[in-house]
């Protein structure tokens, strides 16, 4: 988002000026889009990073899915939760333990076992925060299906 923002801007900026900002970015159309993207990489913020979804009704027969893709270059460990109104946690997949996950797949992780309460899922990584898309579905037959992303 910030670097479509980014570069929507200087698109503009420089369409406006009508010329380049340099001979490089003549003779290079990708060479402005890499530039901006190790910008924002060398002042993003990394570390260790919690991302949540919202917190949404489930009813007893439904299921909490948890889904992590990693949308980065790197691998990355990510731990899933799924957190009760009342903050009890079951984890979603890989027992309490972070799952390893590849540039451009996704891991999940459910939990059906609980009464009817309020939950979110959480997602827990070290890294950069824009290289994991967190989402919580509901799915189930007395609840209609729908999706949360994680901030």
């Amino acid at each position: 988002m910030i670097r479509s923002l980014c570069l929507s801007t200087l698109a503009a900026t420089l369409f406006v000026m009508g010329e380049p900002v340099s001979a490089e970015s003549q003779t290079s159309s990708n060479s402005l889009p890499q530039k901006i993207d190790s910008i924002l990489s060398a002042v993003a913020p990394t570390g260790h990073i919690v991302l949540a979804t919202g917190s949404v009704f489930i009813r007893s027969a439904d299921i909490a899915i948890c889904t992590a893709a990693n949308v980065g270059p790197e691998p990355m460990k990510v731990l899933i939760r799924i957190v009760a109104s009342d903050g009890t946690v079951s984890y979603g997949g890989g027992d309490g333990n972070p799952i390893l996950v590849e540039p451009g797949k996704t891991i999940y992780g459910s939990n059906s076992a609980f009464p009817a309460d309020f939950r979110r899922c959480e997602f827990e990584f070290d890294g950069l925060a824009q290289n994991i898309r967190g989402t919580l579905t509901n799915e189930g037959q007395t609840a209609p299906y729908f999706a949360l992303e994680a901030r």
